[in-house]
């Protein structure tokens, strides 16, 4: 993404999460100590860092995004928090998890954005375990 697209898509996802209760969403998607969490397009972190503080040393936070640069403010921000529970995958689809791992997945404002929705549901529902949770 060139640098000045990748500065705007920042500004806009920050005054789009003053106007969102992230960790309301975080406790409605069911994500608690302990949990295994894909981060589907993670973005800059805004909710793989606070996942990443409930599921606690623990558990752990998957964050997958397409973007190399915001992989890099994310491992920047899960550094400064100290938070050692992340996981960063950079792919656009392939998560590299094996099957039915994951307790939960959080995909937030991100399927819009997906040009081959089939394949990433695909995945995602690979990597669930049974009775594991979508939060879309």
């Amino acid at each position: 993404m060139p640098k000045i697209a990748f500065k705007a898509m920042t500004a806009v996802m920050s005054i789009r999460k003053l106007f969102r209760d992230i960790d309301g969403e975080i406790r409605y998607a069911g994500i608690k100590p302990g949990c295994s969490l894909l981060d589907f397009g993670c973005g800059l972190g805004f909710n793989t860092i606070p996942a990443a503080g409930i599921v606690g040393p623990e558990g752990k936070v998957f964050a997958l995004d397409i973007s190399k640069q915001a992989i890099e403010v994310l491992k920047k921000k899960a550094k400064k928090n100290n938070l050692e529970n992340i996981e960063v995958v950079l792919s656009d689809c392939d998560t590299g998890l094996e099957s039915s791992s994951m307790d939960s997945v959080y995909l937030h404002n991100t399927l819009p954005l997906i040009k081959n929705k089939k394949d990433v549901l695909d995945e995602i529902h690979r990597v669930l375990k049974i009775n594991g949770r979508l939060s879309y």
